[in-house]
């Protein structure tokens, strides 16, 4: 997933970056997220977890999005099992309670293509934003350069033809 925008009401959305759950979350698609405390997740509902170095959607934050595949009680500690739905075997780590972000309300198809595009064409987006206009600059500033260069040329060769005559 790419970055989270807070949005009012305690949501925040992600954007999906890999296949690991297909068919129910497309590369592409953006997530929104509820804030919920661990108590309240069940199994079924998919949650957002910080992620402590397991495959799966992860954002430059480290953040996953996966299926609860089963919710387990040690004390007063929860941790969860998660599983991709286009996985064959469930995450290796559990999820610790702390590291939930959020469980995901719905889904907006295909928005988050825009971002994936920004984002994988950054170096086109720096020529375009930085390199363009600042070469224009350039060009521009070396034109008028050589403009009041030749017109000092200019000058200086009338005042020289003038002497020349005036002797």
């Amino acid at each position: 997933m790419i970055g989270t925008t807070a949005i009012a009401g305690g949501l925040h959305n992600f954007v999906v970056l890999s296949s690991s759950m297909v068919p129910t979350y497309n590369p592409g698609d953006v997530v929104v997220v509820e804030s919920v405390r661990p108590e309240h997740i069940e199994e079924g509902d998919v949650i957002t977890f910080n992620d402590t170095g397991q495959a799966g959607m992860r954002n430059a934050a480290g953040r996953t999005t996966h299926r609860v595949v089963g919710v387990n009680h040690a004390g007063e500690s929860t941790t969860f099992t998660t599983k991709g739905d286009a996985n064959e075997e469930p995450d290796v780590v559990p999820v610790q309670g702390d590291d939930v972000v959020g469980r995901v309300v719905f889904a907006v198809p295909v928005v988050g293509q825009v971002f994936l595009f920004a984002e994988r064409s950054s170096r086109m987006w720096v020529a375009i934003v930085v390199v363009l206009p600042a070469s224009v600059l350039v060009l521009s500033e070396v034109r008028e350069l050589v403009a009041v260069t030749g017109q000092t040329d200019r000058a200086a060769r009338l005042e020289r033809g003038e002497r020349n005559r005036n002797r």
